[in-house]
């Protein structure tokens, strides 16, 4: 009777054991499965075509070769947006005449454009700080909904007076770092319109695609957050340096 019940509490040990492992790796599925789901509704175009299934967040090929490395880094969303200057000796921003907001040439590259047939463009509205102003706009294709990016930044009022001006930029999606640190490659004057690009389509990727995780592609779009990050060096006559923060975010009607 001893060995019985020994061996009917023993059976009963193994089938918790068993039933454990088997909610173990249920778990465990369960964890892996949004993953590879990808992030869900919310990017599509009302109207525009869904065929094919496209998302935004798909296994990346074994041939496909990421632009940009991937880095953890996140964007501060608390920054305060467009450009300011930062006193070097003091680490607080400069006091500095303000002046007019809108970009130097009056017009930013890219706006206006004729674009083909099958893209759109969004436009977004410039965030400006006591220094200066950041922008950006996204151009669409219609039937996937993925999207490359354009940028302009400048400086206003007393800033514009900057005889050098260098700095390095980033852009992140959704809080992750797509692009950057990119050194702009030269220095220019207070007046100058700084501007670039990112996600344009290449004969190895399409339109906004970026890295995401290690493993993962994905493809920027028209409802994602777009966010635009400057550090620099500003260098005013007499040799005074200041320190160049810029930031901006945008959705999709910002």
């Amino acid at each position: 009777m001893e060995f019985d019940v020994a061996s009917r509490r023993f059976g009963r040990t193994v089938v918790a054991v068993a039933a454990a492992a088997v909610t173990v790796a249920g778990t465990t599925a369960g964890l892996a499965a949004p993953a590879l789901a990808g992030p869900g509704g919310g990017d599509r175009i009302p109207g525009e075509s869904t065929s094919g299934g496209h998302w935004r967040g798909h296994r990346r090929g074994a041939a496909a070769e990421p632009p940009e490395e991937p880095s953890g880094e996140v964007s501060a969303t608390d920054a305060e947006p467009g450009a300011i200057l930062i006193d070097p000796e003091t680490g607080r921003p400069a006091t500095l005449p303000e002046g007019p907001a809108t970009p130097p040439s009056g017009k930013l590259p890219g706006q206006g454009d004729v674009l083909a047939s099958n893209l759109y463009q969004i436009d977004h509205h410039a965030q400006c700080g006591s220094a200066g102003c950041v922008n950006a706009s996204r151009q669409c294709d219609r039937d996937r909904g993925w999207c490359s990016v354009l940028w302009w930044s400048w400086l206003t009022g007393y800033a514009r007076q900057a005889y050098s001006v260098h700095f390095k930029y980033a852009i992140y999606v959704n809080g992750h770092k797509v692009k950057g640190w990119q050194d702009y490659g030269h220095s220019e004057p207070g007046d100058y319109l700084w501007h670039g690009s990112w996600g344009s389509p290449t004969t190895d990727h399409g339109r906004g695609y970026y890295k995401f995780d290690l493993i993962f592609v994905r493809h920027f779009g028209p409802n994602d957050k777009l966010e635009f990050k400057q550090d620099g060096e500003v260098i005013m006559p007499g040799g005074r340096k200041y320190l160049l923060k810029s930031y901006g975010r945008w959705k999709r009607w910002d």
